[in-house]
């Protein structure tokens, strides 16, 4: 970021700093975080306060989708596991798909 704003802060083309807000303005977009910047009007430390404030939204949203898909991960591994070893015992594979939520074709490849 430090870069970014070093760039920002010289004396650069007017075309530079406006697509630089367009790519930035379609990138928040994308991640569906409202912004709606003329960067072209904004001072360096303004730029440093938006970049900062959505970065570090970014950062949150990032590290929440992260648990999130560790934790699912998690529960179908142990889901795994405990059919697996539902298999092993014997136990009817209609009644380990309904206890684990694992489907025909999953408990197959077991």
């Amino acid at each position: 970021m430090e870069r970014i704003l070093a760039i920002l802060e010289k004396e650069v083309d007017k075309e530079l700093r406006r697509s630089f807000g367009l790519w930035l303005n379609r990138l928040f977009e994308k991640r569906k975080i409202p912004l709606s910047i003329d960067i072209e009007k904004l001072s360096s430390s303004e730029v440093r306060t938006v970049l900062e404030t959505n970065l570090r939204r970014f950062e949150e949203e990032a590290l929440t989708k992260g648990r999130q898909e560790g934790r699912l991960e998690g529960e179908l591994q142990k889901a795994r596991e405990v059919a697996r070893k539902l298999k092993e015992s014997g136990v009817d594979p209609a009644i380990i798909a309904e206890s684990t939520g694992l489907s025909a074709e999953e408990l197959k490849q077991l």
